[in-house]
């Protein structure tokens, strides 16, 4: 491949491979990566494999993740100048991590590039995860790239997101086939597609269960409202009547609970019974039980120091009482908080959200358990992320995530958290209720089949039977037992591959 300088090539793959995740979902894009494992074994030494493997890895990032630069617009006086820096430095850090550890492969001289590419894989996934661990970013991951493929995505129910990673790696890697022997390469290949094609059909028959449903009902509520205007008040107490007039709509059915989005009211809905009874009101107008919102509100410890601002959801009921709240846990570094504040803030830096307060995290997740509804675990913006951290000791009978995705405009954020979200349904053999403010609005079953929706930019209200939990999924009993199983089997046949291949040769 003599057509470009290999660090040329490197960014291509890099840049082609975004394209196999969601929305665009183009799964032959996964070759890139095997083209990125040939530039390596190409490469004259590990600071010239160093080098691919951070363009590769740069440029992926770049192309999955330009949209965040949208959030900078919210405010451009104070944040447009960084925008572009920002996304800039994001995407150098990712590729510093994961390109570092990627490239570890080229420290040995392989005899067999097949063995090269078993190899492989367990170092992309131990990439992404420390920059998960790191930067509290995982994502975009690779396993996501089989996420609106529903009948690949089941795979998810056996060994999440990463067990998919795994997979797809497998199947990103069959351009090495070109280097093995002409036996040994269509071995590799019948091999990798026939464990693809299983999994589908095991995919397929899963999703003949239809989907059950709760006799609970739930309302809702799309506002669509922007934050291209800033953080104005007055503003956004307009949006929280308008919710309470389009949450008013008439009713085909009672529903038990209305839910709005994160973010939806500006009253600080534990100390404002004003507002409070305002949601009491519509409640008793409407018969349900429960309004779920997101909102804001002051964390102080017990000697009345102020700590920071919890983003919570609050359920409240049609006395006007707060049932019960949810404090985040997984925080938004730069939107919710500013990391290293004293260093930074000499920079200028701060945080993308409104003030100059940080928010703080929540003691953890917690099983909500509301009278006259399943038990819950709430979700708050991006901690529907993180596979395996999605809900309590107790599990519950469904997901509600509820997030603000306006952030992001009409790009492609708002569809890869969506499908992001879809997967930990998967996962766990949970329905996911979301509410975003602007979109995407959905109710999703078990299975991950997504039921109703409300896009992007849409005032809307929609009334929904909440779908019902199916048995603990493989995964949910057992975690990553099967991804472990998995990546010590490819290790091991990758050593045998390699010894074997050394005897020949000498």
């Amino acid at each position: 491949m003599r057509w470009a300088p290999p660090w040329v090539q490197a960014l291509v793959a890099g840049a082609v491979s975004a394209l196999a995740l969601p929305p665009l979902d183009l799964l032959p894009a996964l070759l890139a990566y095997g083209w990125l494992v040939l530039l390596l074994l190409d490469a004259p030494g590990w600071r010239s494999a160093w080098w691919r493997a951070v363009a590769f890895v740069f440029a992926q990032a770049a192309v999955g993740l330009h949209w965040i630069a949208i959030a900078f617009t919210v405010d451009v006086e104070r944040f447009g100048p960084l925008a572009v820096p920002a996304v800039f430095l994001l995407c150098v850090g990712i590729a510093l991590i994961q390109g570092s550890v990627v490239s570890l492969l080229r420290l040995r001289s392989w005899h067999s590039p097949l063995a090269a590419a078993l190899a492989f894989a367990p170092l992309w996934l131990l990439g992404e995860w420390l920059r998960g661990v790191i930067g509290q970013f995982p994502w975009n991951l690779v396993g996501y790239a089989f996420a609106d493929w529903l009948w690949l995505a089941q795979g998810a129910a056996l060994g999440s997101v990463w067990w998919l990673g795994w997979l797809a790696l497998l199947v990103g890697t069959l351009p090495v086939a070109l280097r093995l022997p002409r036996r040994q390469g269509l071995g590799w290949c019948g091999l990798v597609l026939a464990g693809l094609a299983g999994l589908a059909w095991w995919g397929h028959d899963r999703l003949r269960e239809p989907t059950a449903f709760t006799e609970t009902r739930l309302r809702l509520v799309q506002a669509a409202f922007a934050l291209d205007h800033g953080f104005d008040h007055i503003r956004m107490q307009t949006w929280f009547f308008d919710q309470v007039r389009w949450s008013l709509e008439p009713l085909d059915a009672p529903v038990d609970a209305i839910i709005w989005s994160e973010g939806a009211s500006p009253y600080r809905l534990d100390t404002d019974e004003v507002a409070r009874d305002v949601i009491a009101s519509l409640l008793r107008e409407r018969g349900a039980r429960w309004l779920l919102t997101g909102g804001d509100r002051l964390a102080f410890a017990a000697d009345g120091r102020l700590l920071g601002v919890n983003n919570s959801l609050f359920a409240i009921d049609p006395d006007g009482a707060v049932g019960a709240r949810y404090d985040k846990v997984d925080l938004v570094p730069f939107g919710e908080f500013l990391p290293l504040r004293p260093v930074l803030e000499r920079f200028g830096l701060d945080k993308v959200t409104a003030g100059s307060i940080d928010y703080v995290r929540g003691p953890g997740r917690r099983t909500l358990d509301l009278e006259g509804l399943p038990p819950f675990s709430p979700l708050i913006c991006y901690e529907t992320i993180f596979a395996g951290r999605v809900h309590a000791a107790v599990r519950p009978d469904w997901l509600l995530n509820v997030t603000i995705d306006t952030w992001f405009g009409d790009s492609l954020g708002p569809h890869q958290h969506l499908a992001m979200a879809r997967t930990r349904a998967i996962e766990e053999g949970l329905p996911l209720i979301r509410v975003a403010n602007s979109g995407i609005s959905a109710s999703i079953d078990a299975h991950g089949r997504i039921l109703e929706r409300m896009d992007l930019d849409v005032v809307g209200v929609r009334d929904v039977a909440l779908p019902a939990p199916v048995e603990k999924t493989f995964f949910a009993r057992n975690r990553w037992l099967l991804l472990a199983i998995s990546i010590a089997l490819g290790v091991v046949l990758a050593v045998i591959i390699e010894f074997t291949s050394g005897r020949q040769r000498s």
